[in-house]
């Protein structure tokens, strides 16, 4: 007897909603940190108002990807321009189908001419594994999951966020003065004391911010 598919569950629950939708169900909290909720509001308080520092080093995948075709298999994918992206820049990375409908999403970055880190939640990374695999393209994967699957190992980067009307002034208190300009979604090689790293110039608050992000 074959296993049951996704259609069945749906026709077994009336809809894709109701199959899906679990009011019920125990909120999702990120593994390999203690809690650190101060509360909802305070939290969009703090990047509405203030500044808040944020750890997204383990809630989500990295899939690094390599080789020569890197760039083709990617296009092939994807509905992203990919002619004038730089080494260091990244982009929010739009997996399609051949029919032209979404498949999910997540940030490509590029760190190198035929290298690139595919961050997020896994399903974007697995739709480019499978058509780099099924499509014979000349390219290699390196998936580091989210932290409930590392089996208790460290990550292989770390990622900080910084965010909110005084990031610019935690940042420049931090580094001991303000960073390089760069353009948005794009990235500027920094240091602070022993440690080398890069900051990705984001915003999410309508202010500057920045991803710092390097090996762990």
């Amino acid at each position: 007897m074959a296993a049951p598919s996704l259609q069945d569950g749906i026709d077994q629950a009336g809809s894709a909603v109701r199959l899906l939708w679990k009011p019920d169900a125990e909120p999702w909290l990120p593994e390999g940190i203690e809690d650190e909720y101060a509360g909802w509001r305070r939290e969009q308080a703090a990047w509405r108002s203030s500044v808040a520092f944020l750890d997204l080093s383990h809630h989500m995948s990295d899939t690094f990807i390599e080789g020569p075709d890197a760039v083709r298999l990617l296009e092939s994918v994807s509905a992203n321009d990919y002619t004038r992206f730089e080494i260091g820049q990244a982009k929010q990375f739009v997996p399609v189908a051949g029919d032209g409908n979404i498949v999910t999403d997540g940030i490509l970055m590029r760190t190198a001419g035929a290298g690139f880190v595919l961050s997020g939640i896994p399903a974007a990374q697995n739709w480019v594994k499978y058509h780099g695999k099924k499509g014979g393209y000349d390219v290699g994967f390196i998936t580091d999951p989210e932290a409930r699957w590392r089996e208790g190992r460290d990550a292989r980067l770390f990622r900080y966020q910084v965010q909110g009307p005084l990031a610019a002034e935690l940042v420049e208190n931090a580094f001991g003065g303000p960073l390089p300009e760069v353009k948005f979604f794009h990235s500027t090689p920094v240091a602070l004391r022993h440690a080398r790293f890069r900051a990705l110039r984001h915003g999410m608050a309508g202010q500057a911010g920045y991803e710092l992000c390097s090996d762990w």
